[in-house]
């Protein structure tokens, strides 16, 4: 299919200050650099949109974000996720440089490695610390879950900030999705209560995206949209 210019190739689920976040910044990044056309949906928690069934038949699990890839057209078609959708508009996009070329083995390797670290040991960790009385069980063996997911929290703050020391940005030579989902992480851990930017290197990472001109829009639209909540 050829996409019409005038046609906005994605259709983003959102709720502001939620796991949307990176995602929401990632599209206004290709907005302003390259003329990604986006639209957006309000999912407000307090009148738990989430589990509405128009919302459930997008994404069963009730979660944001959800996104339309080529919506209201024949091929239209949703992804869920955010490092999985981060990794696809990365590679959708190879004009924006939010990944390593294939062809740049090393920085390729670290990037996908990194990538799945925040996915599958920082993300797990942060929600089994906040979530442990509401999923699990309460009382002893809730404060035990807490316990361990705060250790591995600690230990992947320490090594990402290891990793950062000495480099600009987490992968190779240019912001790349892993930037953007490690600093939306670092926002809800402190959000959430959870210091993350104690760490010199992490804090150092986080005031460098945060002064960009895609960040200080994403905040105007996110904090018009909280309005709305």
């Amino acid at each position: 299919m050829t996409d019409r210019p005038d046609r906005p190739l994605y259709k983003l689920y959102y709720m502001p200050t939620t796991a949307s976040l990176s995602v929401h910044w990632v599209l206004v990044f290709l907005e302003q650099q390259a003329n990604v056309r986006f639209t957006t949906q309000l999912v407000s928690f307090p009148r738990s949109d989430q589990r509405s069934p128009a919302f459930l038949h997008l994404n069963p699990k009730g979660r944001v974000p959800t996104l339309l890839i080529h919506p209201d057209t024949p091929q239209e078609h949703v992804l869920t996720e955010s490092p999985a959708i981060l990794q696809y508009l990365a590679e959708r996009h190879p004009e924006a440089r939010l990944a390593p070329p294939v062809t740049d083995e090393p920085s390729r390797a670290k990037y996908l490695e990194t990538m799945t670290y925040l996915a599958n040991t920082l993300l797990p960790a942060l929600r089994d610390n906040f979530y442990a009385d509401k999923d699990g069980e309460p009382g002893e063996p809730a404060r035990a879950v807490k316990t361990l997911a705060q250790k591995r929290i600690d230990q992947a703050w320490d090594y990402l900030d290891r990793q950062l020391n000495g480099h600009e940005w987490l992968v190779g030579n240019d912001r790349s999705a892993a930037d953007f989902l490690l600093v939306s992480i670092m926002g809800w851990s402190e959000h959430l209560h959870n210091e993350s930017c104690q760490r010199s290197s992490l804090r150092r990472l986080a005031e460098k995206m945060e002064r960009q001109e895609d960040w200080l829009e994403l905040k105007r639209r996110e904090q018009q949209a909280e309005a709305e909540v």
